[in-house]
């Protein structure tokens, strides 16, 4: 899958599947949720029982110009129930 633009990314809707996010940053899917699982995903990550989702608007924020780099409080995991 094809890199998407920062225009297509804000497009997105709120929250996206750790695969999708993946795209954003260029890295594989597995690789997206072998960082997720350790707390390293670049955006902020939420666990919905056995599902994770991405916060559409950290990967915007990170991914303008001048944005949060990655690691920072903008990309922490948060976990629910």
């Amino acid at each position: 899958m094809r890199q998407p633009t920062l225009e297509e990314i804000r497009a997105w809707p709120a929250a996206v599947s750790i695969g999708v996010a993946s795209t954003a940053y260029g890295i594989s899917r597995s690789h997206g949720y072998d960082l997720a699982a350790r707390g390293e995903f670049p955006a902020r990550t939420i666990r919905c029982g056995a599902r994770w989702v991405v916060v559409t608007a950290d990967i915007v924020r990170q991914l303008s110009p001048g944005g949060t780099p990655p690691g920072s409080p903008g990309g922490a995991r948060a976990d629910a129930a």
